[in-house]
């Protein structure tokens, strides 16, 4: 499961290269982060 969150990790900091709008979403990914694994 690390290597995948990793990936995904790496992914979604691509997109805020491409799109600095998509940090509110981080946001709010951030959040669900720590629901999931407090």
């Amino acid at each position: 499961m690390g290597s995948q969150f990793l990936c995904f990790f790496l992914w979604i900091l691509r997109l805020i290269g491409e799109n600095p709008l998509v940090k509110d979403q981080i946001l709010l990914l951030n959040q669900l982060s720590t629901l999931l694994d407090p």
